[in-house]
């Protein structure tokens, strides 16, 4: 990895961190850390030892408005999308914006596909490839969508 990967892999493992332990302490069911050193998504629900779904966490400094799609990589919709199928259990795309946090509750729906990814600040060139632009319209605030615990 080169300085400014390895620092954005650090940056967004902290980010991953803060957000499963405001989950953990503010919703059910809990979140769990996927358990793969290469994992293809962030974090399982659980409730007990039952898996009751998926997530995948983006942190975005930007207001939830600012955009009319979210553009995210191709191959982690496939995997949501493979994980939600394969266990017929539910796979969330979270993401925290300036201004609140908000959920898409993935389908079967595949989005408009197109080749570029983050363009204005490329670190090397695996930020460029093909991306899934999923309407912000799709995204409900996480309040709306989990049940908060008592």
């Amino acid at each position: 990895m080169t300085s400014s990967t390895d620092k954005d892999y650090k940056k967004g493992k902290a980010d991953q961190e803060m957000f499963m332990e405001m989950f953990n302490q503010r919703y059910e069911p809990q979140l769990i850390e996927y358990p793969s050193k290469f994992a293809p998504i962030d974090f399982i629900m659980v409730d007990g030892k039952d898996v009751v779904g998926f997530v995948e966490y983006k942190h975005r400094k930007i207001s939830s408005e600012q955009y009319d799609h979210i553009v995210i990589d191709h191959n982690k919709m496939k995997k949501l999308r493979e994980h939600k199928e394969g266990s017929n259990q539910a796979s969330y795309l979270v993401i925290t914006y300036l201004d609140g946090t908000f959920v898409y509750e993935v389908t079967g729906q595949v989005f408009e596909i197109e080749y570029g990814g983050r363009t204005t600040k490329t670190r090397n060139q695996y930020d460029i490839k093909v991306v899934e632009k999923i309407p912000s319209k799709k995204f409900k605030h996480i309040n709306n969508v989990f049940k908060e615990n008592q």
